[in-house]
């Protein structure tokens, strides 16, 4: 169908045919489950890269929200830390980046406070 002709058809639609006012389904568990869903970041690092210049090993680590604290009270902490980095704000049980730079703050700072995982890419036949 060419555009003008969608175009048209689209202006003729019957607005009483919207589905706007129909209610929502009802919740299931499995709704309620994905909305308490969080994200996690990790930090990456490539270590080596092939003749086309695409990672084939590299190092990561968990972003944390802080360091974390040496008092044995704090363990219980769900956010892990009671001195967040610059620019993480503590909310309830998460941690909350102000914008994408605290993020990427927070990758660089976490880097030394565990270990990181070294991974390297193994087969790429899919290519």
């Amino acid at each position: 169908m060419a555009h003008r002709e969608f175009s048209n058809a689209l202006r003729r639609t019957d607005k009483s045919a919207c589905t706007a006012d129909v209610p929502p389904p009802p919740r299931t568990s499995l709704d309620e489950t994905v909305s308490r869903l969080v994200y996690c970041y990790w930090g990456l690092h490539s270590k080596r890269l092939d003749d086309e210049g695409r990672i084939v090993a590299f190092s990561t680590w968990p972003i944390w929200c802080g360091p974390l604290p040496d008092r044995p009270e704090a363990e219980g902490s769900p956010s892990g830390t009671d001195a967040p980095f610059a620019g993480i704000t503590i909310v309830g049980d998460h941690c909350i980046a102000d914008d994408v730079e605290a993020l990427r703050n927070a990758a660089v700072a976490s880097r030394s406070l565990g270990p990181s995982s070294q991974l390297r890419w193994v087969r790429g036949g899919w290519r």
